[in-house]
């Protein structure tokens, strides 16, 4: 690719069904698109015999994949086997679901061989699928502020840390989903804003794997989540 690579500040939105990348652009802020010139990524990562099929391609070929494909990963990082929500968790996802060292794992075929992989393993697979995302469109970032959904417990946090260590890929901040839609609401209408008189506003996120609600408070120079 011609196009000189830059480093722009990123956010990226892992969500349960896709994600999305954001970066700083033209003044503005620009959702960037992957290889099917899409602006959201499929969180599908699938072992075939030669090679893993991840976003895209993983989502194309999960019928004919079905077994070793890890369909919605990140519903997996830092779910102990013992977890109550795990057995309502396995029903979204092809692959098979087992215990290893005492942590939730996954048993796939990959280019031939049988392998037991961990969450935090394959979500780091998909974490390197973003980072191509990026440098497709002339981006070397390897680092960016990431969004989760508000219920992350800390386990879950730690396990995308590390995930994303796996990745090289470093997270420079992690945010809650609550805050990030709070901030981009109060950015981009501090005009209409009053400096005494708070706006209280409801947001309603019906998510993929979740609904979340939460209220929060505005004023032109600052901004509580109530």
């Amino acid at each position: 690719m011609n196009q000189q690579q830059v480093v722009v500040p990123v956010g990226i939105d892992l969500g349960s069904w896709t994600s999305k990348i954001a970066v700083a652009k033209r003044g503005g802020v620009e959702v960037i698109t992957n290889e099917a010139n899409f602006r959201e990524t499929p969180c599908v990562v699938g072992y075939g015999p030669a090679e893993r099929n991840i976003g895209e391609a993983g989502n194309i070929k999960m019928k004919s994949n079905f077994k070793d494909t890890i369909s919605y990963p990140s519903r997996f990082l830092g779910l102990r086997p013992d977890n109550p929500f795990l057995r309502a968790e396995k029903k979204f996802c092809p692959a098979k679901c087992v215990t290893k060292d005492d942590k939730v794992a996954f048993d796939v075929k990959y280019q031939g061989q049988a392998e037991t992989l961990f969450p935090e393993q394959i979500y780091a697979a998909y974490i390197n699928k973003l980072k191509h995302i990026l440098e497709k469109n002339g981006f070397s970032n390897k680092s960016a502020v990431v969004a989760v959904p508000t219920y992350f417990t800390q386990t879950e946090r730690k396990a995308l840390l590390d995930a994303a260590k796996i990745a090289e890929f470093n997270i420079t901040r992690i945010l809650n989903e609550s805050t990030a839609i709070a901030l981009d609401y109060g950015m981009f209408r501090k005009n209409e804003l009053d400096a005494t008189n708070a706006r209280n506003v409801l947001f309603i996120d019906f998510g993929h794997s979740k609904l979340s609600i939460f209220a929060a408070s505005f004023t032109n120079t600052e901004m509580n989540i109530l």
